[in-house]
C-alpha cells in the first residue's frame, strides 16, 4: 500500500492527489480534526512522509540501500509524533501517548484520554 494512502486511510479519508505540495499543506483538514492538533499533526505528517522517501529515495541512488514500507511508514509515524511532541500545542501529552493514537489526541476530550493512558 502507497504511504500516502496510508495516512489517508489513517484519517478515515479518500485520497484525491492535490495539484501542489503547498495545496496539500492548506487542505482544509478535518482528518484529525479541526483543532490546532489536527492541523499541526497533519502538517507534520505531510513533511515527515516527504523527508522519509526523499532521504530513501537518495539511499537508493547513491548507497544501493532500500527499506521496506513498512520500516518507511514506521520512521513517517515516529517522526511525525516527535515533531509534535515538540510543539506547543501538545504540551503535557507524553510521545508515547501521541505516538499510540493520533486521533484520540485529536479529539475534543483528547487531553482528558491522554492523561488516563499516561496515568495506567
Amino acid at each position: 500500500m502507497g504511504l500516502w494512502h496510508r495516512l489517508f486511510q489513517l484519517a478515515k479519508l479518500d485520497w484525491v492527489p492535490p495539484r501542489s505540495i503547498s495545496e496539500m499543506m492548506l487542505i482544509n483538514f478535518k482528518g484529525f480534526g479541526k483543532s490546532k492538533r489536527g492541523l499541526i499533526l497533519w502538517q507534520n505528517a505531510c513533511i515527515a512522509l516527504i523527508w522519509v522517501v526523499w532521504r530513501e529515495r537518495n539511499a537508493r541512488i547513491f548507497e544501493d540501500k532500500a527499506r521496506s514500507s513498512e520500516n518507511l511508514w514506521d520512521s513517517i509515524h515516529f517522526l511525525t509524533s516527535l515533531w509534535a511532541f515538540c510543539s506547543a500545542v501538545f504540551k503535557g501529552i507524553p510521545l508515547n501517548v501521541l505516538q499510540l493514537d493520533w486521533l484520540a489526541v485529536c479529539s475534543p476530550n483528547g487531553m482528558v484520554e491522554s492523561r488516563a493512558l499516561a496515568l495506567s
